[in-house]
């Protein structure tokens, strides 16, 4: 293609030239050397001949840096800057001794003495400053403090200048911490909302005591805490705003929290949420204000996007996001979850944000997207997840959800955040940290009664007079009503991007699901295959997975089926070939080494899963579990867990455990041997009663009790035996060498008896003759 012509078309015409060329000679006198210009194209010679020929090569790139270097010149305090640099190489390098560093760190702070606000906020100058910080002594770091004090709040805000404040506050002193708090007193709020200065906070509060972290977010409640501490100087010892909140009356109450909205919409907005005290004051916001500015809150902070993800890794931060999906519409939700894709692995192992996987997963009724976005990433982690302590307690939230013996109660409590009701519908929310409140904010414009304790009141306050309930996905006070939608199909998601007209007039549940609880377990799990993934993991890792803390969980609801059974139903096969995998492993000869999958090699030795601790303990609960498992939403009886646990422990009983009882008498394989005698299955607990029985020393009933810690009286009164009266174990057998034999077949009891029964008289008439000689020995002193 010609440059700047035309191109020929596939049909032999020519066309306009799509792309053209232009050269930067372009333009020039008709005297001038042409880009195209050369021999033999007719070009004539330059018409200044004798001029001068311009620099080539190093020449050039001289006179390019003596050019800069003029440029630079001509800029404030380029002289100080070049004197510092040269002692600033010699700083640099490991080899420099701690006294020359120290005395090159004088001559530094003694040149830049005067300008180290102006120096701080150059690039080179920055570093050159930072060092001297760093391995100055107490008295150039005060020296350096000294100087900038009555600027450090705009260098927080500086491109290079926060380097030097964040380095002054990682080499501070725990005495120097407090001086530095005092100089940012009365401007945490406008560096929280600043992106520089919130980098700043971030380690000033990592720094900080409690009491000195409760002074920081203090500020934020109104401005006698910037002033004074508050009324009565309580701003150290607020460790909520809750705490503060209750308290005070309806209208301080107001005050505070309206003061605080005001504060943090701008850092909403801006999605300025990765320092920890922002986590925490959202936190506290969310669970004290009112539902409607709750409500705004959570739509704000679900359209940041990723950047309401870069929270969830603390405590409070997880607070917050579980509080987005409770209390946000479909729409809320949904970005939330999309905003996921890529980073569920990361949650998944951290110890709060895996919280918010679980929450998404009792909450979302979108479950075509939870499927792609969080369901496929699972599925390609599925065998780091089963055996990870924070990654198996978000597939057990699926298979078994909000058990209490898997989700600890710190983190139910943020899964399961208080109810709110709401009358209507928000307005908006102040934006305006400073000044008056705009026009149509949610704050003071309609005068109501004060605060009596109910919501609906607290909102009523909030609310403004234009702007009626219905604003936000319903309808205004002068509109008509919307059509009523047609009802859904059963199989369907609601749609998330159209609202339903609220009737301002019914009270409504913020963030309330549609879906029961059943169904979309079911959805999230067929969708995608992950419940199949789960379910062949734990059957190609048994062994593995009975060994470890956290993969023995899910080995166990897999044989169990799930609540309800539900795994069982939708992968039978799985199910079926963990159950004789189980088997398998417990039939296992004791003394042959396991097979290693995965692994090249010989085989290991591994402790048998009779006898290994965490092993022991699942199998017992996976017995039990045929007849004890309830569901935990109805407080009933979970019939299908039973049923697909009742056909484990058959299998377990017929495939490994029948006529070998004898085998694993003693130690962590009583527990399993225990629980045969209270498993759902009569036929697996007849003949367990019947083979023990011939074993034991003691009534059977009366050795499942001891070992099992719980009554089996019951269990065995139900196979048609009753439980012979006895005295407590400590009565009967007084000596432990006596109570250790109760769990033995009679041959070895029988054994370990006879030289005991042998060395009675001898031991007896030793102790006479020692209990003589001890009362002689008195006499006899007293005749010497």
């Amino acid at each position: 293609m010609a440059v700047g012509g035309t191109k020929r078309k596939a049909d032999g015409k020519a066309g306009p030239a799509k792309f053209t060329k232009t050269t930067k000679y372009e333009g020039k006198a008709a005297g001038s050397k042409s880009f195209a210009s050369g021999p033999g194209n007719g070009a004539r010679p330059s018409a200044t001949r004798g001029a001068e020929v311009a620099p080539v090569g190093h020449e050039a790139k001289r006179m390019t840096k003596e050019a800069v270097l003029a440029k630079k010149s001509l800029k404030k305090n380029f002289t100080t800057i070049q004197e510092c640099v040269p002692l600033f190489e010699k700083l640099r390098p490991k080899q420099t001794t701690d006294e020359e560093k120290r005395k090159l760190v004088a001559d530094i702070v003694k040149k830049a003495k005067g300008k180290l606000h102006e120096l701080a906020s150059n690039h080179t100058a920055s570093r050159v400053i930072q060092f001297c910080a760093k391995y100055g002594g107490p008295e150039e770091r005060k020296a350096i403090v000294e100087e900038i004090r009555a600027n450090i709040v705009d260098m927080s805000k500086s491109k290079y200048g926060r380097h030097l404040v964040k380095k002054l506050i990682a080499v501070a002193t725990k005495e120097e911490v407090p001086g530095l708090i005092k100089l940012f007193k009365g401007h945490i709020a406008e560096l929280l909302r600043q992106p520089h200065g919130a980098d700043v906070l971030v380690d000033l509060y990592d720094v900080a005591s409690s009491e000195q972290r409760n002074s920081m977010c203090a500020e934020l409640y109104g401005r006698e805490f910037v002033l004074f501490g508050g009324v009565s100087s309580e701003g150290n010892s607020l460790t909520s705003l809750k705490q503060l909140l209750a308290g005070v009356g309806p209208a301080k109450r107001r005050t505070i929290v309206q003061h605080m909205s005001k504060a943090l919409a701008p850092i909403m907005e801006k999605a300025i949420l990765h320092p920890p005290m922002t986590h925490r004051l959202l936190r506290d916001f969310l669970e004290c204000a009112p539902s409607m500015s709750v409500e705004d809150a959570v739509d704000t902070l679900s359209a940041t996007g990723p950047k309401v993800l870069s929270m969830v890794h603390t405590h409070e931060g997880a607070a917050v996001g579980c509080m987005l999906l409770a209390y946000g519409t479909a729409k809320d939700r949904k970005r939330v979850v999309k905003a996921m894709k890529g980073l569920v692995h990361d949650m998944a192992v951290n110890e709060w944000s895996h919280s918010l996987l679980c929450t998404a997963m009792s909450l979302v009724d979108d479950t075509s997207i939870m499927v792609k976005t969080i369901g496929a990433e699972l599925k390609a982690m599925i065998d780091e997840a089963v055996e990870h302590k924070y990654a198996s307690r978000v597939l057990l939230q699926l298979l078994q959800p909000n058990d209490r013996r898997y989700q600890s109660q710190a983190i139910l409590d943020l899964m399961s955040p208080p109810v709110r009701v709401l009358k209507g519908s928000s307005g908006t929310m102040v934006t305006t940290l400073d000044g008056e409140e705009e026009d149509g904010t949610s704050f003071g414009t309609t005068p109501g009664p004060l605060d009596t304790g109910d919501d609906d009141d607290e909102d009523e306050m909030f609310a403004t007079g234009k702007k009626q309930a219905g604003s936000k996905g319903g309808s205004s006070a002068g509109a008509k009503p919307a059509a009523a939608k047609p009802a859904k199909s059963a199989g369907k998601d609601e749609d998330d991007d159209v609202q339903e007209p609220i009737d301002p007039s019914i009270p409504r549940q913020l963030g309330a699901s549609r879906k029961d609880s059943s169904a979309r377990r079911r959805e999230l799990l067929s969708g995608g295959g992950l419940g199949e993934a789960i379910a062949q993991a734990s059957c190609r890792n048994a062994g593995t997975l009975l060994r470890n803390a956290s993969g023995r969980d899910i080995v166990v609801e897999v044989a169990r089926g799930g609540q309800g059974g539900l795994l069982s139903d939708m992968c039978p096969t799985s199910v079926t070939a963990l159950h004789d995998a189980l088997a398998a492993l417990i039939a296992r000869d004791p003394e042959a080494a396991e097979e290693a999958v995965g692994e090249v090699g010989p085989a290991p030795m591994v402790e048998h899963v009779m006898t290994h601790y965490y092993s022991s303990r699942a199998l017992k609960r996976i017995l039990l579990s045929s007849s004890d498992s309830v569901d935990l939403d109805t407080q009933a009886p979970d019939l299908g867990a039973r049923a697909v646990a009742t056909r484990c422990a058959e299998t377990i009983w017929s495939g490994a455990l029948a006529g070998r009882c004898k085998q694993w008498l003693g130690g962590n394989g009583d527990k399993v041997l225990a629980a045969l005698l209270q498993c759902g299955s009569a036929a697996v607990r007849a003949a367990a009663t019947k083979e023990l029985g011939g074993l034991m020393q003691e009534p059977i009933a009366q050795w499942s009790e001891r070992v099992s810690g719980q009554g089996a009286a019951n269990a065995a009164s139900a196979d048609g035996k009753k439980s012979p009266k006895s005295k407590p174990a400590a009565a009967s057998t007084p000596a432990p060498a006596a109570a250790a034999t109760q769990h033995q077949p009679k041959q070895q009891a029988a054994k370990q008896a006879q030289p005991k029964a042998a060395a009675a008289p001898v031991a007896q008439a030793a102790g006479k003759q020692k209990a003589v000689q001890q009362a002689a020995g008195p006499k006899a002193k007293r005749a010497k």
